[in-house]
């Protein structure tokens, strides 16, 4: 049969990689379903800036391969997807409790990410912090983000069937 996935070489070299990693990053931040865009657009470029050795292109990585760049992935260890973050709200001229999501490159400046506030809809932002170790003490962070949980689980609506199942193992890309 044409066009069918098991016969498309692609697949399992360029696609399957993507899905391991995006379901893995999801299941290991305990991340909504509803997340999962965002999940497997990090893992792509993470695992395009990334790369095994290979006896035809060494320890190059497909990005060095095509731009003759060596990539810069300092980016990536600022933040774990769905990872708890302080976020500037305009409107309310306070810092805001969020999730992250991943890099918006194609949205305003340099280090503006997706972020989920407490509204439910991802919105890109640049005044984004990670949580400090003593945030994760302090009662009322520990009350704000309990409080948070709750309304994410309310409006994306999420149920035993929307989170992604504990059988996710650790990709070895």
């Amino acid at each position: 049969e044409p066009y069918s996935p098991w016969q498309n070489r692609a697949e399992g070299g360029g696609v399957k990689p993507i899905k391991k990693l995006g379901l893995w990053l999801m299941q290991r931040s305990n991340a909504p379903a509803r997340t999962w865009d965002y999940a497997f657009e990090l893992a792509a470029e993470i695992l395009s800036l990334t790369c095994k050795p290979s006896v035809a292109f060494g320890s190059q990585t497909g990005y060095q391969i095509v731009t003759n760049i060596c990539p810069d992935i300092s980016q990536y260890a600022t933040f774990q997807f769905y990872s708890w973050i302080w976020h500037w709200d305009e409107l309310l001229k306070q810092k805001q409790l969020g999730r992250w999501l991943g890099f918006a490159e194609s949205i305003g400046p340099v280090m503006t990410f997706w972020i989920l506030p407490i509204s439910g809809l991802p919105k890109p932002r640049s005044t984004v912090v990670p949580l400090l170790p003593h945030d994760y003490d302090n009662p009322v962070v520990k009350e704000r983000m309990a409080a948070y949980t709750i309304s994410i689980t309310n409006k994306l609506k999420i149920g035993k069937h929307n989170t992604i199942p504990p059988s996710v193992t650790v990709p070895n890309h």
